[in-house]
C-alpha cells in the first residue's frame, strides 16, 4: 500500500513556500528564502524535521555514520533512537541517508539543502505499522530491544506498509 498522504504541519515558508519548494526545489535566491542561510550539508547539523500525519522529529542530529532522533509528535511519539546511516553526497546540495532499523524498518531520506526539505522513503513491517505505538521507547535500552524483538518474531512481517512522502526541516 502506497502512502503518500499530505497532511498539515506547521509551516515556517510564507505564502505556500513549502509547496513551491516541494514541487521545483527552489534555488536560494527565491523570496522565499530571504533570511535564512544556505546550508553547506547536513552532517553535524541539529534539526527539527516535519513529516505528513503529525510526524515531528526534534532534535534530529545527522553525522557521518549515524543518526540520532527523538520523535516529539505523531504516530509514535516518544521513540528515540540512534541509527547506524548510509551517507552520500547525490549532487551539489542534495544528501542521502538510509539506514536499517531495529525494528525492521528500511529508512531512506533524500535532504534538499538548498530549500530544506525531504523526500522520505520507509518500509515498514506490517507488525508495526498495524499500531506505531509500540514503537516508542528507546533503542538504545535493551528491555526496549527484547520486547520489539519479540514481537518481530512473534508478527507477520508483511505485506509492508510504504511511506513516501516530503517534508521539511528548520535548524536549531
Amino acid at each position: 500500500m502506497r502512502s503518500n498522504v499530505q497532511a498539515s504541519v506547521p509551516n515556517p515558508w510564507p505564502g505556500g513556500c513549502l509547496q513551491q519548494f516541494a514541487a521545483e526545489r527552489a534555488a536560494p535566491h527565491h523570496e522565499c528564502w530571504k533570511g535564512k542561510e544556505m546550508l553547506q550539508t547536513i552532517l553535524g547539523t541539529t534539526f527539527r524535521w516535519y513529516q505528513p500525519n503529525g510526524w515531528v522529529f526534534s532534535p534530529v542530529q545527522v553525522g557521518p555514520d549515524s543518526i540520532d532522533y527523538t520523535v516529539e509528535s505523531g504516530p509514535h511519539a516518544g521513540r528515540h533512537a540512534v541509527q547506524p546511516t548510509y551517507y552520500h553526497r547525490v549532487a551539489p546540495n542534495i544528501e542521502l541517508t538510509s539506514w536499517y532499523e531495529e525494528v525492521g524498518t528500511v529508512v531512506s531520506i533524500i535532504w534538499y539543502l538548498e530549500s530544506q526539505t525531504s523526500h522520505r522513503f520507509a518500509a515498514l513491517p506490517a507488525w508495526a505499522a498495524d499500531d506505531f505505538a509500540v514503537l516508542a521507547g528507546d533503542n538504545q535500552d535493551p528491555q526496549y530491544l527484547g520486547r520489539v524483538r519479540k514481537l518481530a518474531e512473534s508478527k507477520p512481517d508483511g505485506p509492508r506498509q510504504l511511506l513516501s512522502d516530503d517534508g521539511y526541516f528548520e535548524m536549531l
